[in-house]
């Protein structure tokens, strides 16, 4: 998967767990800037992220995907497309 498809559908991903709107050109978002971005939805997201790319994330983990780019870098870590 090339670097911007995999970078739209990050971030489409984010909009749907947290259901807000995000322009695709967005080059990175913290969890401080997202209000909907809280302990349970950040739980959606790991959930999604392992279900739509079939990997596992390690429980230590979890806390440091604070993030887009740490999300990206995590999904790097697994072998999920070049980011």
């Amino acid at each position: 998967m090339e670097h911007s498809d995999l970078h739209h559908q990050i971030v489409a991903m984010l909009a749907d767990v947290f259901q807000i709107e995000l322009s695709a050109s967005i080059e990175d978002l913290t969890q401080d800037e997202v209000e909907e971005w809280d302990s349970f939805n950040h739980l959606r997201l790991v959930s999604e992220l392992e279900d739509t790319f079939e990997i596992s994330i390690d429980d230590e983990d979890i806390p440091d995907m604070l993030s887009l780019q740490q999300v990206k870098d995590l999904l790097q870590r697994h072998g999920v497309g070049v980011i």
